[in-house]
């Protein structure tokens, strides 16, 4: 990745270029400062890009994942949302964005904000098996067993390949 970022700023350190091959080098290299874990270079160099190029659907999954990485969740949410507007996905990229917002929250130590952001995430996409384990194990925390277990039992009926998962769970929710 270092050398890919050194090829890619010398592409546009060249003035004799055309616009289409500067801006793939900027993609490109807005695309290595992620793998190298800085995206917030990441997000200024997308920010750079001309804002009809920024509404492809592929530089809008960049742009997503470099906000999410830098936990600017405003701007993950605005390209998560147009993104799964036009891809129809269901809400499941809004909802994995507020999954990582619980996790961020629980990082902090703000649980309320945890519950709030892993229910947001459920109500985009029942099918989140990451939400509804970190909701399941904080309800259990909280000593909440019966919301647990039917949080847990709905998330089996829908998604039956989460079973292996989430049985743990459930097994300590049943206990009294």
């Amino acid at each position: 990745p270092d050398r890919s970022v050194l090829v890619h700023r010398g592409v546009l350190l060249r003035e004799d270029l055309d616009k289409a091959l500067k801006t793939r080098a900027a993609i490109g290299l807005a695309s290595d400062y992620l793998t190298l874990g800085r995206p917030d270079l990441a997000e200024t160099m997308i920010k750079e890009l001309p804002r009809g190029l920024r509404r492809q659907d592929a530089l809008l999954a960049l742009q997503r994942t470099a906000a999410i990485r830098a936990g600017d969740w405003k701007q993950a949410l605005s390209a998560g949302g147009t993104l799964a507007r036009r891809t129809r996905d269901g809400g499941a990229g809004v909802s994995a964005i507020y999954s990582r917002m619980a996790v961020a929250a629980l990082d902090e130590g703000d649980e309320r904000q945890a519950i709030s952001n892993f229910k947001r995430a459920l109500s985009g996409d029942r099918a989140n098996v990451h939400a509804t384990e970190g909701l399941a194990r904080l309800y259990l925390g909280a000593d909440k067993r019966l919301r647990a277990r039917r949080l847990l039992e709905r998330a089996i009926d829908e998604v039956p390949d989460a079973a292996p998962r989430l049985l743990p769970l459930l097994r300590v929710a049943m206990r009294s």
